[in-house]
Parts: structure tokens; sequence; C-alpha cells
């Protein structure tokens, strides 16, 4: 089987990759974030309907597309018998896509009795366990549950650091060999170098981190939620993790970064709905984890004049 792979730039959509270059022989993948997935795809399955080239399988997961996307994809799953198309996205603002066969966005699932929040990754995962092409014993599925647990902050409430471990690796190793090294070698017991780069790098964190923290300044929103808030261009996730954890008088976390210009948000709290905040500041994102953009709250100009 030939598969085209589309997936989100984090550790969720990097995941669902490994878990590909794992199962199939002959798998091209491109790493994507909102601004330029329906560009990609579109000119992907645009190729396709001209018979430029085929394949065998198309995968998008943990992201998803707009309207005019979907419609092309659509007129493709139903010219190209010989390619199946499969979008598994766990967002909010993808549900609108369960309209279409090809697509399936949940946002949790049951599993021995009780609901458990789902991930692009995981969803991949439980996919292919369905079709038959891995097993519930194969290595996979357990490196699929670290991300699940990291990306849905899990792994707070179990204190599993190793899926933390994980998404440290990625920061150190960068995409490719991140992915390289899980393809080559999906086991998650780290060799002796790993163990020493993670300690290196948690010790580096920590400093940093416990740094921002002290700059953090505290507002209170027209909404009355208390919003702590940092700049920081680094460990972003982390840093709101953080004050989440460590800040029991702050609803909400924000973290601000002028290099990318936007705004990563976290919450704790059972009772706020991020996604909800993000959408009507222009982002979009989880629950407990969302993002918008700083100009729909910020109204930073640059004025050299008077230099």
């Amino acid at each position: 089987m030939i598969i085209k792979h589309f997936s989100h730039i984090d550790t969720d959509g990097i995941g669902a990759v490994v878990i590909s270059q794992r199962t199939f022989p002959s798998v091209s993948y491109d790493l994507c974030d909102y601004e330029n997935i329906n560009r990609r795809v579109s000119d992907f399955v645009g190729s396709l309907l001209r018979g430029y080239f085929s394949y065998s399988m198309v995968v998008i997961t943990d992201i998803s597309v707009d309207e005019n996307t979907a419609k092309l994809i659509e007129k493709a799953d139903k010219e190209l018998p010989n390619t199946k198309f499969i979008l598994l996205d766990h967002h909010e603002r993808a549900m609108w896509l369960n309209q279409y066969t090809w697509a399936f966005v949940s946002k949790e699932k049951e599993v021995k009795g009780r609901m458990v929040k789902t991930c692009g990754t995981s969803l991949w995962c439980d996919h292919l366990l369905e079709q038959g092409f891995i097993d519930k014993e194969d290595e996979i599925v357990a490196f699929s549950e670290l991300v699940r647990q990291w990306d849905t902050f899990e792994w707070m409430r179990l204190h599993n650091e190793k899926a933390n471990e994980l998404n440290l690796l990625l920061s150190i190793k960068g995409k490719e060999r991140f992915i390289e090294r899980f393809t080559e070698n999906i086991e998650t017991e780290w060799t002796p170098e790993e163990k020493i780069l993670l300690k290196e790098e948690k010790f580096r964190i920590r400093r940093y981190v416990d740094g921002k923290r002290r700059e953090m300044k505290t507002y209170t929103s027209r909404s009355g939620y208390r919003i702590g808030v940092v700049f920081a261009e680094q460990h972003i996730s982390t840093i709101a993790s953080q004050i989440c954890k460590y800040n029991s008088d702050i609803d909400i976390a924000m973290v601000c970064s002028l290099s990318t210009g936007r705004a990563s948000i976290r919450t704790m709290k059972d009772d706020i709905k991020l996604n909800e905040i993000a959408a009507t500041l222009g982002g979009g994102g989880r629950e407990k984890r969302a993002g918008f953009p700083l100009e729909s709250i910020f109204d930073i100009k640059l004025d050299l004049s008077k230099i």
C-alpha cells in the first residue's frame, strides 16, 4: 500500500505519522498547520483527480480542512474507487465534517465503562486496530497511549512523567529525527543517551519556566476570570501548565509569543471552555487548551518617528 499522510505539526500529529511509518511499507507525509493544510490537501487531491499519480490511501490526522477542501475530497472519494480517504480529528471545530463518510471526528471514546479523551494519534491507532493492520499487543498501542496522555493533559493527573518525556524528546531531536527514532524503534524505554539529554533538558526548562512564572502578571477579565499572563518564546505549553498547576487562584493561564503573534491559553477549571473563548477572538482549540492571534487583544504598533 502507498500512503499519503497529512498531519498536524505538534506531538499528536507527528505521533500519527510515526504509526503510519511503522505500519505501512511506503508512506509520504506532510506536516501542516491550519495556515497551509487546505492548500496542500487541495493541490494534492487535485493532482490525484488529474491522474498525475495514485495512492492507496490518503490520511489526514489531528487537523481539519475547510468546506471547499472537504468538497474536493468528497469528489475524489467518489471518482477514485482505488483510493481510500480518511480524516481523523478530535477538535470541536471539526465536528461538522462527520457529515462525510470518510471523516471521523470524536472528542471522547468509551474505555472500560468510562469516557476518555481522544487525540489524533489514538484515533488513527484505533482505526488500524479495527481494520486489522495492527493488534492490541503491538508496541504502537503503548506509544499511542503516551501521546494521548500528553495531548489531553491526562499525564498530569496520572503522574505519568513518561508522556511528558516523549514530548520533550520531540523538542530535543526535532521533527525529522523524532520520526526516524520511533519509526526504527517505537519502544518507550529511553536509551542511556536519551536519559542524559532528558535530564539536562528538564533542568534547563525548569530554570526558564520558574523565571517566567515569576514574571507573571495577573488580570481580571470582564467575565470575572483571573488570568495569569506571561510573555515567552519557548516551552509555552509547559509554562501554561505550570501556572495552572501551582497557582490555584488563576482561572486561565495565557502565554503570549511576540515571534508567532499568538496567545496560548490553558485552564484546569471544569466550568471554563477555552475553545469558546478563543473562537470569539479568531482562534480555536479544545476546552482546556486553545489559542488565538495576539492582535485580537493587543493593538501593537511600531512608531519610530520619535527616534
